[in-house]
């Protein structure tokens, strides 16, 4: 997991930033499905870009 929220717009947002730069990404929805304050999104990309991905998103501020 390089990333997480609770927020789907946020989550999604990233996924893109991410993908523009050629990296593919995975979201995993952990939220509660009744309570939906409960839980986040999670993010994953295979080990390979782990580092890249991590430092496109510091530099973004979405950290």
């Amino acid at each position: 997991m390089i990333f997480s929220t609770p927020h789907l717009h946020l989550a999604e947002m990233t996924k893109a930033l991410l993908e523009a730069n050629e990296i593919e990404v995975v979201i995993r929805n952990n939220q509660d499905s009744f309570y939906k304050s409960i839980g986040e999104f999670e993010l994953y990309v295979v080990n390979t870009n782990v580092i890249r991905a991590k430092y496109i998103i510091s530099n973004t501020g979405n950290e």
